[in-house]
């Protein structure tokens, strides 16, 4: 299981597919619709980017 935010979904499920040895993978993407605060501070901490600044708001979803 991975843990992520939306915005990075498409490429995580890109990157699977393509080294994955099945022809098709089972990649399942869902949406928590509701989270522990302290796990989805964490979701989102450790999946920002690098280059990422601080004017835009926190994806839902996570």
């Amino acid at each position: 299981m991975l843990h992520t935010r939306r915005s990075r979904v498409d490429d995580i499920l890109a990157f699977l597919s393509d080294r994955h040895p099945d022809e098709t993978p089972q990649v399942i993407a869902t949406e928590a619709v509701r989270t522990h605060p302290g796990y989805r501070a964490w979701v989102l901490e450790t999946t920002r980017s690098r280059t990422a600044t601080a004017e835009g708001a926190p994806e839902l979803g996570v």
